[in-house]
């Protein structure tokens, strides 16, 4: 059980312990494996922001794309809507020069 840093009563550097081979040796590698341990983390770390990186793209792309389609159908509805009322203004129009000319 590893015990939080304001727990521990004593520490002491390596170059000071008297270790034996084996002591050192099952220092080094437990080492060694905690430092595998951190270049996992830090390699599936780094893949998984490349991989966010990318469905962020991906996103902003379709976004992008779909905001272009919107747009287009707007201005399309505007050209129709402009034209309808252009028509019935111009209805209007001919029916008051014809109450006019009356």
């Amino acid at each position: 059980m590893i015990l939080p840093y304001s727990q521990w009563s004593k520490v002491t550097l390596i170059a000071d312990a008297t270790l034996s081979a084996s002591d050192h040796q099952q220092m080094s590698a437990k080492i060694n494996s905690v430092l595998d341990q951190l270049l996992k983390l830090q390699t599936n770390r780094e893949s998984n922001m490349k991989s966010l990186q990318v469905s962020y793209e991906e996103m902003l792309k379709e976004i992008r794309s779909k905001r272009e389609r919107i747009n287009a159908a707007l201005d399309e509805l505007e050209k129709a809507t402009l034209k309808e009322m252009d028509e019935v203004q111009a209805s209007w129009n001919a029916c008051l020069k014809f109450d006019v000319d009356k």
